[in-house]
């Protein structure tokens, strides 16, 4: 027997209905079962509550070189794509004594010369004679520098000169600045210069207005220091003397004569005239 439905019992079929959730849910077909959304495995795409252990093909595991430092990753387990974490007592890939001596310190036997070894206290390493280019520690008590990794005679040799930078404090020991006096200019900062004399040669920095640490790293041409050289170096805040104001020495350093010591280890002049003041250089046989 089937049921008729009234006017009344019709209209509440139809509120019931229409309180029903729609099928309008990308993730529920007309069976009622789920569709391929973006959260299944094999999608493609590691989404949320997908992991290496659980969906390996959707979130494979982290490649160690593929310069990506992945999740799973670290300095320690792929320094190639994380870096090496310099300061963690332990000497990793991409990590030498150079760039982390914290880490990778010089080993006696391992037939590599490496800085803090020498001849005599690494023989096997370091055969005598042999030194490492750039430590200043090599060739030492001697009058020799290091030149393509061999000691030799540091005089009668070219080199090039590096005067790197200097420093200036803010005023003079009296107080004064040093642009002055006014109004010639309303800037008070040095404008700073270098001068180096090799016996008798003098090589001149250009001049870097307003500052306080003129930095220039100029380089000379080839220079030859005999035994018994005569070194000069001044600093300056070089001024203007057409309005009457002359140039102010920062720095004067005299070494005579120049030892290999000195060569080996550069130079930096501190100031006596004006404390805290100071300019650097460095020496580079050829």
């Amino acid at each position: 027997m089937k049921a008729i439905l009234g006017p009344t019992s019709a209209l509440a079929f139809a509120a019931l209905l229409s309180a029903c959730p729609s099928n309008d849910n990308p993730e529920v077909d007309a069976g009622g079962g789920k569709t391929p959304d973006a959260g299944l495995c094999g999608n493609g795409t590691c989404n949320s509550g997908e992991s290496t252990q659980t969906c390996p093909a959707d979130c494979p595991a982290p490649v160690c070189g593929d310069d990506i430092c992945a999740d799973g990753e670290t300095p320690q387990s792929c320094a190639k794509d994380c870096g090496a974490a310099c300061g963690n007592n332990t000497c990793e890939e991409g990590e030498t004594i150079t760039s982390c001596p914290a880490d990778c310190h010089a080993v006696c036997g391992n037939h590599v010369c490496e800085p803090g070894e020498t001849g005599a206290s690494c023989a096997a390493d370091c055969p005598i004679g042999s030194c490492v280019v750039g430590d200043p520690n090599s060739c030492a008590n001697s009058d020799n520098v290091c030149v393509n990794s061999t000691c030799v005679p540091a005089f009668s040799r070219n080199y090039k000169i590096k005067i790197t930078g200097g420093v200036f404090p803010e005023k003079l020991p009296d107080n004064s600045f040093w642009d002055e006096p006014l109004p010639f200019t309303s800037v008070h900062l040095p404008d700073g210069k270098a001068t180096l004399d090799i016996n008798g040669t003098t090589f001149t920095t250009p001049t870097i207005n307003n500052v306080l640490t003129p930095t220039w790293n100029y380089l000379t041409g080839l220079v030859l220091i005999p035994a018994g050289t005569r070194f000069e170096l001044t600093l300056f805040d070089a001024d203007n003397p057409a309005v009457g104001d002359a140039d102010d020495v920062g720095v004067h350093c005299v070494i005579n004569p120049l030892d290999a010591n000195t060569i080996r280890h550069g130079v930096k002049c501190n100031g006596i005239q004006v404390p805290l003041a100071n300019v650097s250089l460095t020496f580079l046989p050829q």
